[in-house]
């Protein structure tokens, strides 16, 4: 059985709940008050949710409710989730102490202690969590995990690199992330876009642009959808865009600070998850013929 202990309980207070419930563990209030004084030096029972098992002894509850040995829950964010798919998620988590439903984005963010904007900087991870946690605790294990990495990260560095700052180290991370979900791509793909930063072109990334689109993209990216002009569109802009599109995962981080060279300017998608690489244009336009044909989705 599940025994959920409120905040302030005593031990009597708990079996006398255990025996109104029909509990099947032995019990006697002399022996349990006994015991409860003489072992009361090894500390209080702590509040949460505990799974009992029928046959357990006083000492045995006595024990782990004094261990803090709470039922948990789990909770996944995968990797390439915007922050409004973890807003969604947090909603709908059980035993869950709901804080930021009615909060903005930037209330959020100061809360949690992120300067500017809250976009890229939760980790994507399983997390754990108990009866009393909130989904503000788990937004901060989360940032403070993403802050960890990015950190020894960048301190892991070479030195003269062309990413200035951590924070362009995560926005580039984040589109590499939306690019593909097949892991061997991923150092490829990182390198077409630092080899276009260096060269001057524009990163002409879809996923950016779908960001940018917000609650207007349907699924459908259209040609128009790359000339119209926002901060997010890659096609009509120079340079990085100017926040992270979504939590990137390690392995992201890792590429992208790493830095890997290659030959590469253009990639596109074969379909079955994996990506054609090309060293420059004519190349390029073979490969979208031969991978894309037919296909509204375009490709650096």
């Amino acid at each position: 059985m599940i025994l959920e202990v409120p905040r302030g309980s005593t031990i009597l207070d708990l079996f006398d709940k255990l025996e109104e419930e029909g509990s099947l563990i032995n019990q006697n209030r002399n022996v349990i008050r006994l015991y409860s004084k003489l072992t009361e030096d090894r500390g209080p029972i702590k509040a949460g949710k505990y799974s009992l098992a029928k046959g357990m002894t006083v000492r045995e509850i006595i024990k782990l409710l004094r261990a803090g040995a709470v039922v948990s829950y789990r909770a996944t964010f995968p990797e390439g989730w915007t922050f409004s798919q973890w807003r969604k998620k947090l909603m709908v988590l059980p035993h869950l102490n709901k804080k930021i439903p009615d909060m903005s984005d930037a209330e959020i963010a100061g809360l949690i202690g992120i300067k500017g904007e809250i976009e890229g900087w939760f980790f994507p991870d399983t997390y754990y969590y108990n009866l009393g946690t909130s989904d503000l605790d788990l937004l901060e294990s989360a940032h403070r995990k993403m802050k960890e990495i990015i950190a020894l990260e960048w301190s892991s560095r070479r030195a003269e690199r062309l990413l200035k700052t951590p924070y362009e180290s995560l926005i580039l991370a984040s589109m590499v992330e939306k690019e593909t979900g097949y892991g061997p791509d991923r150092a490829k793909i990182g390198s077409v876009f630092l080899n276009r930063l260096r060269s001057g072109m524009r990163l002409e990334s879809d996923p950016t642009v779908i960001y940018g689109l917000g609650g207007a993209f349907d699924g459908d990216l259209k040609r128009h959808h790359l000339r119209r002009d926002n901060p997010f569109n890659t096609y009509t802009r120079f340079g990085l865009p100017p926040t992270p599109i979504a939590s990137p995962g390690r392995e992201s981080i890792n590429v992208v600070l790493s830095e890997v060279k290659s030959p590469f300017y253009y990639f596109v998608a074969m379909g079955n998850g994996k990506s054609y690489f090309s060293k420059n244009y004519k190349e390029h336009l073979a490969a979208v013929k031969r991978y894309q044909l037919g296909n509204s989705r375009r490709a650096p």
